[in-house]
């Protein structure tokens, strides 16, 4: 679980980690169906896969699914 609790707080805090170019502090566009893939050190990478987008107040709620994240030992 705390494996899976590191990548949704991860991909939380990630925003500029998606940034197209080092300096812009642009977002990426995104649209349902891209992938978008997570590498750890010594870990497989995971897959973040954008789902519906809609609006939510003021802001955009994406929806994600998650693939390739392994649960706690044991």
């Amino acid at each position: 679980m705390n494996t899976l609790l590191s990548v949704v707080a991860a991909l939380c805090l990630a925003g500029p980690a998606f940034v197209q170019e080092p300096d812009s502090g642009a977002r990426p566009e995104l649209s349902p169906g891209q992938v978008w893939t997570i590498e750890g050190e010594g870990q497989a990478a995971a897959r973040v896969t954008i789902q519906p987008i809609e609006p939510w107040g003021e802001l955009e709620a994406v929806h994600v699914s998650l693939t390739g994240v392994s649960g706690p030992p044991g």
